[in-house]
Parts: structure tokens; sequence; C-alpha cells
């Protein structure tokens, strides 16, 4: 059940199903009346009746898209998601089935009115508000389905379902669904438990063609069965990598696995990663729930920024965990008279491994991840540029990453080289997703040539006002003699909190997705010792299983 479903009206309805039936798999969802679309599908394993039903919300209706794609009394389409039809069709599939599974495809994709807010009556806009004044005025210079392409091109996606789609998920659990998994949005949304039911609000996409930076993480998720529910639940992190779903290892996996934690406790739901970083629990039992605290220490240098200000390069934590609290600061001035921020990690791929992403467009014999040369790890991207090129050597990513105009960021990274020329790595800001010229480019170093070794440097950027994504490029230039190289590694780009007043000790939600810190002062110190806690979560029992299913013969 789901919006395309009726793309090809009637006889494409038909031959989809019969597709499916022709190689065993189970459908739900939609028929070619109402009574057929809310049919479920059985399936017994090990003496557990499973029961499938499937519901969708996207009618048609909002932009009179006739004929309308729900099945009606004599009319094919997918099974509304109405509460009528999911009362009468929940508690029927629960009285011949142990255990049942209701599929939603609902929720905010990308629309240029939101769904209303049932709570407030209002609605609420989930794009970035730098295009609201002007947006109306463009989009009527275009046909339809140009419009289309330029709304896409500067909307942000949603990462959390509206109360409207909360409440319909809710209602199923209430009429006897088991389990809720959740699609339509494209991109990730954080697990729910209510009444002790998981609700996935949003797979994100799979094996859909996007080329939207939001969409590419996705995951595979799991549950284990017994006939009295779900024993337990877990997922491990994808990433869809040039259009091929591809398992997500080292930072991506914890990248995406802290993406989850953080959309999850917002919903109530808590993540517990395994030790490896590669897979992650839902944790059905808080109870269950162990805790383990490490400390994060280290002197923390500040340097000379705006007018009479100190400021510190980020300070990484990279112990095990997530950040719990900032314990104590060892310093020559009062606490009071410092203040701080924590930052996340907005571009994942700055290490340059192989962990399933190959993001960074490598379209020349000129650039490569080069395995015989890193400062961490086990490569770093290289330019190399003989005299004789024609221009510079770029190498940036092929998509964007999403950003907030009213955040400030920090472009760090390490830079070596051999005879280079102007070797540098900027961010340039952009007002859209796709094409068009970066309002602004800063710098993360200013540019080098000759000869050096590993080296860090670190910039402070606020983001430009009308900014929306972000993307980050690496420059090499041509010697006026022989072959010049230069090598990058460890790039980071931080989105920062707003600063706070060091009230010791600063206590923060978790599990989180934070790795920096940084701080302030306009008091002349030299350095911050810092004294912070990181917990890990863990299970009582863990039974597991962090692999993806495998296919049956």
């Amino acid at each position: 059940g789901n919006n395309h479903i009726y793309d090809y009206l009637d006889r494409g309805l038909e031959e989809t199903t019969e597709v499916l039936d022709s190689v065993g798999i189970r459908h739900s969802g939609a028929g070619m009346d109402l009574y057929e679309s809310l049919q479920p599908t059985f399936f017994s394993h090990d003496g557990i009746r499973f029961a499938f039903l499937s519901f969708c919300d996207r009618t048609g209706i909002d932009y009179n898209e006739q004929p309308f794609f729900y099945a009606g009394y004599s009319k094919p389409g997918f099974g509304r998601s109405t509460h009528q039809y999911m009362a009468e069709a929940i508690p029927r599939a629960g009285e011949v089935a142990d255990f049942v599974v209701v599929q939603i495809h609902a929720g905010r994709e990308y629309q240029f009115v939101p769904e209303r807010d049932h709570a407030s009556g209002e609605r609420t806009p989930f794009w970035h508000p730098a295009f609201l004044p002007g947006m109306a005025k463009e989009l009527s210079d275009y046909r339809p389905m140009d419009a289309w392409t330029a709304y896409e091109n500067h909307v942000r996606f949603p990462s959390a379902p509206d109360s409207s789609v909360i409440e319909l998920k809710h209602m199923a659990v209430d009429l006897g669904a088991d389990l809720v998994i959740c699609h339509h949005p494209h991109v990730l949304q954080g697990f729910e438990i209510y009444e002790g039911k998981v609700i996935a609000h949003s797979l994100g996409n799979f094996a859909f063609d996007q080329e939207y930076f939001e969409t590419f993480p996705t995951l595979v998720l799991t549950f284990t069965i017994d006939r009295n529910g779900v024993r337990n639940s877990s997922f491990v992190p994808v990433f869809i990598d040039d259009y091929i779903p591809t398992p997500a290892t080292g930072s991506l996996a914890a990248n995406i696995i802290r993406r989850m934690a953080d959309l999850s406790r917002d919903l109530g739901a808590i993540i517990v990663a395994n030790e490896e970083l590669t897979g992650a629990a839902i944790a059905l039992d808080t109870t269950a729930i162990a805790e383990s605290h490490s400390p994060a220490e280290g002197a923390v240098p500040l340097f000379p920024a705006v007018a009479d200000t100190l400021v510190s390069h980020p300070w990484a934590l990279t112990g095990a965990g997530d950040l719990l609290s900032i314990d104590s600061l060892e310093t020559l001035i009062p606490a009071a008279d410092l203040e701080l921020r924590v930052g996340k990690e907005v571009v994942w791929f700055g290490d340059f491994e192989l962990e399933g992403a190959t993001i960074w467009h490598l379209n020349s014999e000129d650039e490569w991840l080069d395995s015989t040369v890193s400062h961490h790890g086990l490569r770093s991207l290289v330019l190399r540029r003989p005299w004789d090129a024609g221009d510079n050597v770029i190498t940036y990513m092929e998509s964007r990453p999403p950003i907030d105009s009213d955040r400030e960021y920090t472009l760090s990274g390490w830079l070596k080289t051999d005879n280079a020329s102007d070797a540098s790595y900027m961010a340039l800001f952009y007002r859209q997703r796709f094409g068009g010229d970066p309002i602004k480019i800063e710098l993360g170093c200013e540019p080098v040539t000759g000869t050096q070794e590993w080296t860090f440097y670190t910039r402070d950027l606020p983001a430009p006002e009308e900014a929306g994504w972000v993307n980050i490029l690496c420059s090499n230039d041509k010697p006026e003699a022989d072959t010049g190289y230069a090598w990058f590694d460890e790039l980071t780009f931080v989105e920062w909190s707003d600063w706070m007043p060091a009230d010791l000790p600063v206590e923060f939600d978790y599990p989180n997705n934070l790795t920096h810190v940084q701080f302030r002062t306009t008091t002349p110190i030299d350095s911050v010792y810092i004294d912070a806690t990181l917990t890990s979560l863990s299970l009582v029992e863990s039974e597991f299983a962090l692999s993806p299913p495998q296919s049956r013969e």
C-alpha cells in the first residue's frame, strides 16, 4: 500500500501483484476494490502465525490528482489509513494471527504545504526559512514539473514525524498492532516505544535512486519474535552509495547510529550501540540498560580571535561513549569567566576511509585515496599536479549536506605537502542543494606553497544568512617546476550549539551525537584543562542480532 501503486491504473496494479505472486513475494495493502485492499497476508514460521497489513494516507486529494489513489467499493487502489478502515482490519487480523505487523506509508515528504498539526491547528513549514519569502514568486515562473524541481532544490527535509502522523501510528497500536513500520518521508526518523510496541517512524530510502544527501543514510532493521512478542530489535547502518545500499563501517556507521540515537531519544526510545559501533539495539526494557562511565580529559589551548576574545580549537571527544557531563575545568581563571559550546560533525567522510561511502568526486588521474600516506587511519586524499598542467586540481563531495544558517561552524583538518602550490581546503556555502554558484567561500587554511609535514588548521565560520547547504573542496595548483602533491586528512565540519556559561557541572541528554567541545573567554589565559565524563550503554542480557537477515533459498 503506497501512493504509487495506482500510477498505471487498474492494469498496472494487476501486473504488479501478478509479478509479486509469480516470485513468491507476499504483499498487502492494495487491491481491485476496498475489500481486497484491507486484507492481510499471512506467514507462519516456527508455529507462529504472522499477519501483515499495509495502509497509506497519501491520497492525491490535496492536489486533486484524479483518479485518487485509494481503493473504493468498486475502484482499485491502496488501503486508506482512516480510523474506520484500520479499526475494521487490524482487530480482525489479530483474531486469527499471533502477531500483527502494520506498515503505514505516511508522513511528510517534500510537500509545498506541510500537514496540519492536530494539536495547534497551525501549519508548521519544514523547509529552510531563508527561502520562504521568495518561494511563491519563484515557483509561479515555472511549469508544474519545473516548479517541483525548483522546490526540491530548495526544500529542507524533516527529521521528525509531525503530531498527526504520530497519532496515526499510535492508533494502529491501540487497535492491536504488535509492530508498526513506516515509510514515505525518504529520510530516517527515530524509533519510538509506545505501549511496549516498537514504532519505526521512517526507514528512509533503501533501493530508491535519489541524489539528496539526506536520503543516503539508511538501515536494515531486524526483529526476533517468539510467542510472547518481540524479544529483541536491532539495526545495522547502511549507506546508499551511488544508488547501491552498502553496509556502513567505521566512523560512518558510528555517525548513523548516533544520529538515530539522537532522533529516537526525542521520541522516548533508547538506542544501545554494540561495542564495535557496527550495529545497535532498540531497548525494549529500559530497566535492562546498564551504564558505564569513562573519563575524557586533556589540555585545550586558547588563541586570539575577534576583538579581545580568546577561543580554543575544537576539542574532539575521542573516547568510547557519549558526552554525559563536563565536570571540572582547571584554569587560572574562575570557570564563571568561561563559556563553552558543544558541536556535532556534519561531514562524515573527512577521514577518507573506505567505510561504505565513495562520496568524494575523484574524476581524474591526479586525485585518489592514498593508502601509503595518512595522518590517521589507513588513507588520505592526495592531489597531484605537474608543472605543465592547465590549472589546479580540485576534489569535492558529490552531494551537499544541509546546514542551518542560524548556526556557527568550524572547519578543521590536517594538510601535508610536497612541492605544492596554493594547497588548501575550503567550505562552499550554497542557497540550493544542486547547481548554482556558492554564495560564499571560506578557506579552512591559508594556501600552502612548498613542502611541509602534517599540519593542523582550523577556522570558525559563521554560516551566511541564506545558506542551506555546504560542500567541502580541496585544491592544489601546479608548481613552477616538477610535480606537486598535497595530502588531506581528518577534515571536520562541526556545527555548534549556542554558547553557554561554564556553570559546572554541565550535563547533557544522552545518547547523543556530540563530537566536539569549544571554549572562549575575554580573560587572558593560555589553556583550559577539561575533565569530562563519557557514558556507554549496554544491555544486561544482550541477545541482539546485529546482522542483516539472510536471504532464504
